[in-house]
Parts: structure tokens; sequence; C-alpha cells
């Protein structure tokens, strides 16, 4: 028994069946997760390596360069990325896509461990990470209000940290700016000196004065009892009774005769401020797999309670929010859904013009719906931009099924059957049809799931998601349509609800006409088509494409640099005056600014990111909701550019976070990666390039990654001299390094915190370079001597970072496009790289690449068009075993170039231009438009099979064929027209791709109705034309039977 038969005869479990679909639908869907982008695992671990106060040299050299050669030599590693900075090593490896990170970062730390024992004395043991998009803050808050900042920071963290991070679904709440304190032993240089004490001395003191250690067991009446010492420092007085040495009379020196001891804010090099106004940031990160708006409304619920427990005058405001924008998508994405359906069910009636068979048809797309959310769960999705997107895609393709269906069951009741054999007969005999059809149209997507890096993951979404409701839709029209058929349609005479008026007999009769027309001028018709797909590809590139289109969020984001050297004083009144500006603007609801290398710095260190030095800043800047400001978040960022003063060397860069948040991780729209080993040379090309560049038409925000060298002492020690003191290398660099920065020489423990104790010099004994030079070195015998006695204190200037790749020095030079198209303006790029080359500009050894949105754009060309390939010979090859024959399905593919004239027609009207979206949008349209070539050709043979001749039998299919094309078609298209004139949050991701599918779909149906007749009757008398040749070849007749195309 068929399934429309058994579902006619079984009504009720039908029904149970649909309830049972519906129940465990809407179970699914309450327990999908509700994000902005589906979990996408960028297959990237990194090493962080601290190696305090080194160089960037010394960094490279020293720890970045044997991480490097130990690393990779891991299986499964693509590239290999690196920045050596003052006092940090951060090594990024990248894998091969569907690398399981997890066995990843355990080998890399395995493949580590074993350079580990050779680090320098003073560096940490590296730190493994992986990149997870998780580790991404979903809020980020700043708080303000208070001018005691340590006050304002010890508040925070007492009573706001502790209870973020007990709420279900968050990992960490993490904490910038503010004052720290710790415990600073300032010592007399004098009193040192006189009294032949060394720094070493007095920090291994305090190191050893300051331990609770266990001592073992005793047994003692019968009783055993563990033994520990207790030597904790539990006040400042017990700091300052430590001995470090003695008197040449043998008495004690405590470290209080010698040094100053109290309570100090930790020495800042990063200022963070909220409109104007000092503050602490806030970053709340979720955990892997928490749903994001649902944690977010556990910690908005939370800080209203702890609002009561923190002193009033303390004011909040949310800098970024991640649910926010996600809701905001989320409930747009649904409502452009639902208005599609509405306008597809709109356009059935009135085509129909009987609620009958609109009701059967219509519950296609809400059944179909959520039956895709029982599969989305069990496939562990969640409810993300692409996954909604569609989902809002498919609704106009989830009734094409049941129109069909529908049509066949009412071609069965106008000869005469009672509804329920017309329901059963008449849904199977389509069974196959749109079965055959769905499978095409499902076909361009399983490719898709196979498409590498980024481009595969972002179009999963859309692909499983259509694939799964249509495949739902497939079983509601065998099911539900049928059974619903046979109960609601009248027995008989329901027939005349759907027989053509004579309105739409003109029509038909016009276009059978306009096609008898076509199909005796085949090379007029032919070559028209043929010019216009020609014209459209030539279109192309006037269009332009990118990779992603950029998002227009609420929240703008500049990077602020001044000349290397600057203080930090002038980089906060800098990027104050700007932030200033840009709140008096009725867009901005606030702004922040982020200055010098503060906390949050070696945070974003770990995705090779953050500010590098006081010169330079973040300015952040929160605008209002799309829908209720005047400019567009590209519009704040030219405004932004337009504030900065001309001064020399002081540059603004706008970052794109709305392909950040598309997982877009490039510095720029084009980054020229300039290999090489000299830094020198590398900077040289860099800057030649930049004066270069600067004239091309609209390049923005060129930007060098190697920053301009920072002035630095180097002290060199000369070995001999030093070992004929009897010191080391290692004792004579801890010298110095605590008279500069400070020497931590352990913690000190109170109130349950724990606080760094800093040994240093006093300010004033460290202010010139004469005071380092007369530096005393005291030796192990006890004598004294200047620094200058057994080392040489050069000045010179060495670069902030050093970056590799592939363990290859590397400098990059990035830009913005505005007003062009990426690769109309890489063409131009590559002209001005061969003219610098060709006048020998570019040393030997030294090469260019071209990457960023360049490289992703290149990549997903390639991805896309292997993708392309597959989907389409799988179509051929569904549609060959359906017909039977290898000649039909080449007939119908001829569909596919078709759309590709609306296709690019639709994208240029629009103002958009060929990116990720559209390109997809074209592949969908592939599944699609074969549809309407298969019912006519189908119909076509099964005339021929009657007797019908060739030209009548075409002119007759299609005037029968015209109706139920012109439906599914509209149907479709009205679906997606929401989407594609949507202009709130997301609808950049959105709209190109509807755009895409609507202008295609309408050129081949259009090109379809005319088109396909005439290839088919060229075909046909090209294969007579083959079979005659073939007679009179190995039969010597003159005439042959006639051949039908098959």
């Amino acid at each position: 028994m068929k399934l429309p038969e058994f579902s006619v005869s079984r009504p009720v479990t039908i029904s149970m069946l649909i309830g049972i679909i519906v129940v465990l639908g809407l179970f699914s869907l309450y327990h999908l997760g509700l994000e902005m982008l589906p979990d996408i695992s960028y297959p990237v671990v990194s090493v962080l390596t601290r190696y305090p106060a080194a160089s960037p040299e010394d960094v490279e050299e020293s720890i970045t360069r044997p991480i490097e050669q130990m690393v990779a030599s891991v299986s499964r590693v693509k590239s290999l990325n690196s920045i050596s900075q003052e006092g940090l090593s951060i090594v990024m490896i990248e894998f091969t896509w569907g690398t399981n990170l997890d066995f990843a970062a355990q080998d890399v730390r395995d493949a580590i461990s074993m350079y580990s024992a050779f680090l320098p004395d003073d560096a940490t043991d590296p730190t493994v990470l992986k990149f997870d998009v998780s580790m991404m803050p979903m809020m980020v808050m700043t708080f303000s209000g208070m001018d005691d900042l340590y006050q304002l920071r010890e508040i925070l963290e007492d009573r706001v940290s502790g209870r973020l991070e007990r709420l279900d679904g968050v990992a960490s709440a993490v904490f910038f700016g503010g004052e720290r304190r710790e415990i600073l032993v300032e010592l007399d240089p004098v009193r040192l000196e006189a009294l032949k004490l060394s720094t070493t001395n007095i920090i291994q003191a305090l190191r050893f004065n300051n331990l609770n250690l266990p001592a073992g067991r005793m047994d003692y009446r019968r009783k055993e009892f563990l033994v520990r010492t207790a030597g904790e420092f539990e006040s400042l007085a017990d700091i300052g009774e430590v001995v470090v040495g003695a008197t040449s009379t043998y008495e004690p020196v405590f470290l209080k005769d010698i040094a100053d001891i109290r309570w100090s804010s930790v020495e800042s090099r990063g200022v963070y401020e909220t409109n104007g106004e000092k503050a602490v940031w806030m970053m709340v990160i979720k955990e892997s797999g928490a749903n994001t708006v649902t944690v977010t409304n556990r910690v908005k619920k939370a800080l209203e309670d702890i609002r009561k427990i923190i002193p009033p005058e303390i004011k909040y405001q949310i800098m970024f929010e991640m649910a926010d924008f996600i809701e905001r998508i989320a409930t747009k994405t649904w409502s452009i859904g639902l208005m599609g359906g509405l306008l597809a069910i709109i356009m059935i009636y009135l085509f129909l013009r009987n609620w009958r068979p609109t009701l059967a048809i219509s519950l296609a797309i809400p059944l179909s719906v959520i039956a895709a959310f029982i599969a989305m769960y069990a496939a562990n999705f969640t409810l993300n931009l692409t996954t909604m997107g569609g989902l809002a895609l498919g609704v106009g393709m989830l009734v094409d099924n049941a129109i069909v269906v529908i049509e066949n069951i009412y071609r069965h009741m106008e000869e005469g059957e009672h509804r329920l054999k017309a329901a059963s007969l008449g849904a199977s005999e389509v069974g196959m049809a749109i079965t055959a059809s769905t499978l095409t149209t499902i076909a361009v997507f399983f490719p898709l799931l196979f498409a590498g890096g980024i481009t595969g993951k972002l179009s999963e979404g859309y692909a499983l998601t259509v694939t799964f409701s249509l495949l739902a839709s497939l079983f509601v029209a065998l099911t539900l349509v049928p059974m619903i058929a046979s109960k609601i349609f009248r027995p008989t005479g329901e027939s005349k609800a759907i027989k053509h008026s004579r309105r739409f007999d003109v029509v038909r009769k016009g276009y059978q006409n306009s096609m008898r027309w076509s199909l005796k001028h085949p090379v007029v018709t032919l070559g028209v088509v043929f010019l216009l797909i020609l014209g459209s590809v030539g279109l192309v590139f006037i269009v332009g494409a990118e990779f992603i289109p950029s998002v227009d969020s609420d929240m703008a984001r500049g990077l602020l640099t001044l000349p290397t050297g600057s203080s930090l004083n002038e980089t906060v009144e800098l990027a104050r005056y700007i932030a200033d500006k840009m709140a008096e603007l009725e867009d901005v609801e606030f702004t922040g600014i982020n200055v010098g290398m503060g906390e949050g710095s070696e945070y974003d260190a770990a995705a090779g990111q953050g500010l590098t030095g006081s010169n330079e800043a973040e300015i952040i800047v929160r605008l209002k909701d799309k829908s209720e400001r005047t400019m567009t978040n590209e519009e704040i960022g030219d405004y932004m550019r337009g504030l900065l003063p001309p001064l020399k060397g002081v540059e603004l860069t706008i970052m794109d976070i709305g392909r950040a948040m598309m997982g877009n991780t490039s510095s720029g729209d084009i980054e020229l990666k300039i290999y090489g080993n000299e830094l020198d040379k590398l900077v040289k090309i860099a800057k030649t390039l930049k004066t270069r560049l600067i004239k091309v038409k609209g390049i923005t925000d060129l930007n060098i990654d190697l920053k301009e060298g920072k002035p630095e002492y180097v002290v060199r020690v000369d070995r001999s001299k030093a070992a004929n003191y009897g010191l080391s290398v290692g004792e004579i660099a801890q010298a110095v390094n605590t008279y500069t920065q400070g020497s931590i020489a352990g913690h000190y423990r109170a109130g349950g915190k724990e606080y760094d104790i800093r040994v240093r010099f006093p300010k004033a004994a460290r202010s010139s370079l004469e005071d380092l030079y007369s530096l005393p070195i005291i030796t192990r015998m006890g004598a004294s001597m200047p620094l200058e006695q057994v080392a040489s204190i050069n000045e010179e200037t060495g670069p902030l970072q050093i970056f590799r790749e592939d363990q290859s020095r590397i400098v990059t030079l990035s830009c913005n496009i505005t007003g062009r198209s990426v690769s109309a303006t890489s063409k131009d790029v590559k002209a001005e790289i061969e003219r610098l080359r060709a006048e020998g500009g570019i040393p030997a050894n030294y090469y260019i690449e071209l990457a960023g949105e360049y490289e992703n754009l290149m990549v997903m060309v390639h991805d896309l068009s292997l993708v392309t390939l597959a989907a389409l010979l799988l179509i051929y090859m569904i549609m060959a075993a359906q017909f039977e024959s290898f000649s039909h399905p080449f007939v119908i593919m001829f569909t596919v170039p078709l759309a590709i004239v609306g296709v690019i027609i639709a994208i240029a009207i629009a103002g958009y231009r060929v990116n990720l979206p559209s390109a997809l949008g074209f592949l969908i349209l592939s599944g699609i438009v074969v549809n309407n070539g298969i019912v006519f050709v189908d119909y076509i043979n099964q005339l021929r099979r009657k007797g019908v001749a060739k030209l009548e039998a075409i002119v007759e299919a299609g005037g029968v064929r015209l109706r139920p094309i012109l439906i599914t078609a509209l149907t479709t298209i009205l679906g997606m027209l929401p989407m594609a004139l949507d202009k709130s949050e997301g609808a950049e991701i959105r709209s190109p791709m509807a755009t895409a599918i609507i202008g295609g779909l309408i050129s081949a149906t259009l090109f379809t109705l005319f088109v396909i007749p005439v290839i088919y009757s060229s075909l046909d008398r090209f294969a007579k034309g083959i079979q005659k040749s073939l007679v009179r070849i190995f039969h010597g007749e003159k005439e042959s039977e006639e051949m039908t195309l098959e």
C-alpha cells in the first residue's frame, strides 16, 4: 500500500502522527538555543608564554622560535602565526578544519613540554588555549561613579564577580581597569650601598621568610597530629622584621631599616573610561554551549539584586550585549518568515479561489517548519542567523509539493472520480515526481556539507534547515494533504473551482502563440538569451564581489595610534577628544575608551589582537538601535575619521565589528603580507606600497602592523668582568629589573585575597640615565661597584612587535575599502605590486601575498565553484534516474544558466555585491529552477507517448503546465519577498540571498517557458539527423523511422 493510500484509509492514524510531530517539534523548539552564529570551532590553538621585561627580539629568539620549531611537527598543522612583543610570546597554530581541538591542544602541550626545561628562568610555563567563539564576551559592562578606583574595583570583585560566576552558564566575569593594590618595599639605595646588601639577597630573604610548610606527623597521647610551620606574613610589621643582612659588627639588619614598606597602587599602563569618566570594565564570558540569551537574562536579573548591595553612587552601563542583537534578529526573522508565508497563502487563494485546497496546501508551511525543529534539535543545532534564515528562506518553497498534489487530485475529480479515490490516486501518481523535484532541490545542499573552512560552516545552517523543512513538506504532501482532501473536498463538483477562468485562458493562448513564434525562430530566441547571459556575466565585474557583507551593528570601534613613544596622557587626551565629539551625535548612546596596555591587552593577545603600548587607544561608540538612528555604522566610522586632527604620525583605523561578528578576523578588507628575513627591508617595502596605495580609489585606513621602534636602553653585561667579581648575568639582570620595574618577592594574603610584594627603588633614584649607570652592584664578597663597571648601556630602537608566519618574519599592510568592491580594488592593488616589482623595489627572497577579505573571497569562489559543479552533477543524475534518459536532463539543465541573468540584474538593482549569501542564493536556485523544466518536459513526453505530434505536444504541454509553473514560482517569490526587502538588523546577510533567488527565479521561469521548448525541439531534430546518418552509413537507407528524443 502506497503512503497516500494509507493516509486516506487511516485518517485518525495520520492525524495522531501529525500531532506527535507537532508536540515533538514544539518541545524541540523550546530547547533550541538562541545564538548569533552557529557554534563554529575555529581550528586554532594559541600558546602564550610570558617573559617579563624581555624585549621583542629576546622573546622571539628565546621563546617564539623554539616553540614554533617544536609545534611545526604536530600532525594536521596548516599554518603557524606568532607575535613576539615586550614580555609576551603568542604562537597561534591553525589546524585543518575538522581537527579535534582537544586532541590537537594535547599534542601541542606534549610537543612544547620537551622545551619547557630550557626556557629562560624568568619565563612562565607556556599556556595552551583553544580558540573558541564562546571565549568571546557575551556582554561588556562599565562601572563608574566613584573617585576611589581601588575601592570601586574591590567592591565589584567582592560583591559582583562571585555572584555572577555562580550563575548557571556563566564561565567568568573578568574586570579591567580601576586600581589594584600591592605592598611596595621601596629600598633606600644609600643604605643598601653602605651596608653592602644586594637586591638578590633581599628578595631571597623575603621569599624564605614567607612560607607555610608541612612538617610531617607525630603521635602523642594516642592521637596523630599533623605538624606544619606557619610562617607567612600576617602584617606589614612582619615584613619589616625580616633580617636581610648584618652590619660590620654583626648586628642584624632588618628590612624596615633599609626600606619603606607600605600599601601602594599597582602602576597602571592602561586607562579605561566611559563617557569621559574613569571606569572599571567587566567582561562576562559564558560557558561553551550555554544559551546566550538565557544566560544574559540571568545576569541582568542578578545585577538588579546586586544593585541593592553596592553603593548607590556606582552606576553601570551595558556597552556590548550579544543577546540584545540576537533577539532583535530572531524577532525580525520570524516576522519575515510569517509575512512570507501569508503572502504565499494569499497567492494560492487568488489562483484557486477556494478555501478548501488553500487550507490543505497552507498547512504544509507550519507543519514543515515544526518538523524541521525536531531534526535541528537532534542535530544539536541552535536557532541562529543561518538556521533561522534557512527556515525563512524555505517558506515559499514548502508549498510546491502540496500544490502539485492538489492539482493532480483536482484533475482526477474533473474526470469524475470520487474524492476518496481522487485523493489517493492523485497523490500516488505524482509521488515519484515530487520526490524527484524535492531531491533535486536538496541535492544542491549536499555538497555544501563537504565545503571547507568558514564558508562551509556558515553555509551548513542554511543547507540543513532547508533540507529538513523540504523533506518534511514532502512527507506532508504525501500524507496530510491527500487525507484532508479526502475529507473536506466535496464528493463531486469541486473541480469547477479550479477550471481556468476566461482571463487566464487569454494569458494561456497568448503564451502558446508566442511559443509557436519562438519554435519557428530558434536562432533568434537562443541568440537573444545567449546575449543576455553574456551581458549579465559581464555585469558581475561592474557589481563587484566580496566575501561577507558588512553588518550594520549597533557599535563602532576605532583604533587610534599616535607616534611611538607618545605618553599615556597624550594618547588619553586625543582619544577622549574624539570620544567626546562622538558623544554629541544624536545616534550615539555612550562612548568608552581603552588606552595603553591595560589588563585586557593580554586577554586579547590570545587571539592576536589588543593594544601594544601607551601610544594606542581603542575608541568604542555604542549606537542606538538601527531603527532609531539616521546614520549607518559605516557613516559613523567616516564621521569618526573626520574628527582626527592633521597631526603627523597619528592614525585612526575603523574596525568592522559587524564582519568580526560574522567570523571574519582579518585586520582589513585587504591585507598585503610581506615575507622576508630583515625587518628593515620589510618595513621599507610596506612604506613604499603604502604611499602608492593611498592614491588607489576606495582605499582607506592604511596601516602597517609593525610599528616604529620603541626607544630602549640595552644593558649588555661584560661576562669576563662580571666573572672576575664573581657575578653572573642573572644576578646583574635581577638588580637592573628591581631598579626599574621592581621584582615580585612573594605574596601577602589578607581578607581572603592575595597581593604582590614588590621590591623596587624609589622613583627619585631612577629618574635619569646617570642613575642607571651608577646603580650599585653588590658582589658575593660584599664589594660594591656601579653597573657601568661590568656592563655597557646603549640607547637603541627595537620593534614593538615581531610578527612571524610559518616560521618566517612578516610585515602586514592592511586597508579598508569604501565605495568599491573588494574584487575591483584588489586588481588595482595587484597592479601596484607588479609595478613595484618591475622597478626592483621588492628584493629577491622577499614576496607578497594578498589576504584578508580578499583571501576569504578567493577561498569562497574556489569552494563554491566545486560545490556548484558537484550539485549540478547530482541534479543531473537524479533527473536521469527519474526520466530513465540521458538527454532529457540535459534539456532541463539549461534552466540553470537562464537564472544567472535575473540573479545579477537583481543584485545590481538592489545595490548588493556578489558575496557568500548571494552565491548561496544562486546555488539554492539551481535546485529550484529545474523543477519547472521537469514538469514541462515530463508532460511533453506523456503527450508524445499518446501519439501527439512533437510541436503540438510542446505547445499543449506549455498551456497545461503554465498555471502550476506560475503558481509555484510566484509562491516562492512572494515567500521570499519580505526577506529581500528587509532593512533591519542582520538584513545584510539575509537580503542578498533572497534577492538573488527572486531575480533568478523570475528570469528562469520566463525563459523556461520559451527556451526549454526551443531546445527540446532543436535537440529532437538533431537526434533525428544523427539517426538518419547512422542508418545511411550502416544500412544505406535514405530514410529512417521517426525518432523521438529519448
